[in-house]
Parts: C-alpha cells; sequence; structure tokens
C-alpha cells in the first residue's frame, strides 16, 4: 500500500540463518506473495558469505563495517586498505550473479573509527569529525564507479536534524557534522 521500493527481511541472523535455510526460503516465497518490490536480507560485514539464499533475492545486503586496521591513516591509506574488500565483494558479486547494497555504512565522529567501525562501546573517546568524514570519503571513492554496488544506508540518520549529531557527538550520525557535507556531495552527484 506504501510503495516502499525495497524491504529488508532480517538483520544479523547468522545463528538463525546457518540453523534452518528452509524457512528463509519460505519466508522469502511468502513476501514475493503479497509484496512486489525488490528484496534484500542484511548480514554483517564478517558472515554474508555465508548467507545461502541471495540467489532469492535482489540484492546481498552487507552491513559494511569492515576493519580497515591503521592508526590516523590519511585518506590515501584508507582507499589501500579497501582494496582487497573491494577485490572479494567484487568476485562474490559475480559469483552470486547479484548487486551489493550496504544495508549499513557509517563511522563514528572519533580518532581511527576506521579499526573497528562496529565498536560503540566507548563513548568517552574525544570527537574527531574530520576522521569520520574521511572514512566516508574512502568508502565512496571506493564503490562509486563500481556497477556491482547499488549503493547504501547511512547509519545513523535521524528524524530530528536539528537535534541530531553535531561537534560534541562522538557516535555514528553524519549529521551536523563534516560528515555530512561528504554525504552531500556523494550522493547529490549520484541522482
Amino acid at each position: 500500500d506504501l510503495n516502499i521500493p525495497i524491504l529488508c527481511i532480517g538483520t544479523e541472523l547468522q545463528s538463525l540463518v546457518s540453523y534452518d535455510s528452509k524457512y528463509w526460503e519460505e519466508l522469502i516465497k511468502d513476501i514475493r506473495s503479497v509484496y512486489s518490490g525488490k528484496l534484500t536480507y542484511a548480514e554483517n560485514w564478517d558472515q554474508y558469505d555465508k548467507v545461502p539464499f541471495w540467489s532469492q533475492l535482489d540484492f546481498i545486503g552487507i552491513d559494511a563495517y569492515f576493519p580497515l586496521k591503521a592508526s590516523n591513516p590519511s585518506l590515501s591509506d584508507l582507499l589501500l586498505l579497501w582494496k582487497p574488500y573491494v577485490n572479494k565483494l567484487n568476485n562474490f558479486s559475480k559469483d552470486q550473479e547479484r548487486q551489493i547494497l550496504f544495508t549499513e555504512m557509517g563511522y563514528r565522529s572519533i580518532n581511527s573509527p576506521n579499526n573497528k567501525p562496529w565498536d560503540y562501546s566507548k563513548r568517552d573517546q574525544p570527537y574527531n569529525g574530520q576522521k569520520q568524514a574521511e572514512a566516508l570519503e574512502a568508502l565512496f571513492l571506493s564503490f562509486e564507479n563500481k556497477s556491482w554496488w547499488a549503493g547504501g544506508f547511512i547509519w545513523k540518520w535521524f528524524p530530528d536534524h536539528n537535534r541530531a549529531g553535531g561537534v560534541s557527538d562522538t557516535m555514528f550520525s553524519p549529521q551536523n557534522k563534516p560528515a555530512e557535507e561528504v554525504i552531500r556531495r556523494y550522493f547529490t552527484k549520484w541522482e
């Protein structure tokens, strides 16, 4: 009824996926019987190759928290660190005959957010909005011209923009930080 173009049927449920893949195959059939939009499933960056039903979905959904291990890397360092992942994802996309959609992509606004991009536990770190912006820039530069990459969803965007993010916020929101301008520049370019 709402004409939603893409539906994600689950997120990071690897233990359930590996336990009963038949359940997921039936679920996908049931969803397709009532929903005409595109389907994906969101699996974590280190588990996406263990999902047995990508061929039944329209996109390979990956929560893209790939570790780019380096202390205080430059943008060019980050681009080099992305290369092995880009190659692996390219091959996986070809093998599965599906585009890859980053169902989550984002970094905290801290020093070295690229080392463990999924880690939200240490909240007492100093703010560094420039490192968040550079990490997103490296991601966009690494994937922007790849025909097998379908884009992605920013983690984490809040509806009350004026109260979200800002220079005292070290969490994932890029709002009211340098990373927001990076996102604006790329998303506008890709329209």
